[in-house]
């Protein structure tokens, strides 16, 4: 497997950064404000901003490994290496320093299952670090894309089935686990599940497989973003957010994240520097900013409990961003490149 020469999709990064950065507004609003309903937007990208990722991590491999994935040992090692050194060294970091600043005593087991990433396959809702639950999710997700292309590659009515079986449990929990008469908290457990979320990551893969090669008018790409944004807004559902989680709503907000990542997937237009470059670099520490906020926000709030909210939300803005990019740079980067290393000495050998 070679993937020297897959161009990146600088929109897919643009995307990913502006969801990060959604999901970061909507963690300081909660946490200062209070609960956000159904009707809001902030309460609807809080759910539906980590969705955006899943399918936007679907589309992703897929346009990476696609052309160049083949069934052998060693392209499956290498592809577990590089997602291994991607995810594991932030996930560990993050991890670590939430036990280290935590209030409360947690378990020797729940350590070692979040520092392995095992509590995605075991113990979904039993995340230690806040957010990391969609990596565990993202880890169980790695293991379905090596099944989706040894089957697309070698057994595809098997992989149509798998698909199938997957919007199936899709459709099992929306319309009949999770009940949309009791708050969303009580259920959050359930709704973290990822045979509840994989659906998300299979259609990022699919937009991949039927639209990698099919162009798209700028201005049609464009048209489905801001559509897609606009029913996202204002769809009408009220009260507690299990609404926008359950039954025809689930499908409606499912498929809004869908076409919004397919919109910017196609929007092959060169944008001007001065938001090509703040979008980028949102983009690239989009994986620190996710995971570094919250513990910068109990950090912040515990050295300045009685600040105004604006200077507050400032100060952790302005250190989120500043520690995410020197982290993405001394470590994302860094082990990163390891990983790369590491499967091209393998190739060589």
């Amino acid at each position: 497997m070679n993937t020297s020469g897959t161009s990146r999709v600088h929109n897919l990064d643009y995307l990913r950064g502006m969801s990060a950065l959604g999901i970061m507004v909507y963690h300081h609003a909660l946490w200062l404000l209070g609960v956000f309903d159904a009707d809001t937007f902030l309460g609807r990208l809080g759910l539906y901003g980590v969705s955006v990722f899943y399918v936007l991590s679907g589309l992703t491999l897929y346009i990476v490994y696609a052309d160049r994935f083949q069934i052998t040992a060693l392209d499956i090692k290498n592809f577990i290496l590089k997602r291994v050194f991607r995810i594991y060294p932030l996930l560990c970091l993050v991890t670590l320093s939430t036990v280290f600043l935590a209030d409360r005593n947690i378990s020797a087991k729940s350590i070692v299952l979040n520092v392995t990433g095992a509590f995605g396959f075991v113990a979904w809702n039993k995340a230690i670090a806040v957010g990391a639950w969609s990596i565990g999710n993202e880890l169980v997700f790695y293991v379905f894309f090596l099944i989706f292309m040894i089957l697309l590659l070698k057994q595809r009515a098997l992989f149509w089935l798998l698909a199938a079986v997957i919007y199936g449990l899709a459709i099992y929990f929306a319309f009949f686990k999770i009940d949309a008469s009791k708050a969303l908290p009580t259920q959050f457990g359930i709704y973290q599940n990822p045979l509840n979320q994989v659906f998300l990551f299979l259609s990022g893969f699919l937009l991949g497989h039927f639209f990698k090669k099919v162009s798209v008018n700028a201005w049609v790409a464009f048209g489905i973003i801001v559509t897609g944004i606009l029913i996202f807004t204002f769809y009408p559902v009220y009260g507690d957010r299990t609404g926008i989680i359950t039954g025809v709503n689930r499908i409606v907000f499912s498929v809004l994240c869908i076409l919004i990542c397919l919109g910017f997937y196609k929007f092959k237009v060169e944008l001007p520097k001065f938001l090509h470059v703040p979008l980028l670099f949102f983009g690239e520490i989009s994986y620190s900013i996710y995971l570094l906020h919250p513990l910068i926000f109990d950090g912040l709030k515990k050295a300045l409990p009685q600040s105004s909210d604006v200077l507050f939300v400032s100060l952790s803005f302005v250190i989120a961003f500043t520690l995410s990019y020197a982290v993405y740079m001394l470590i994302e980067r860094r082990f990163v490149r390891i990983g790369g290393k590491l499967t091209k000495h393998k190739i060589a050998n």
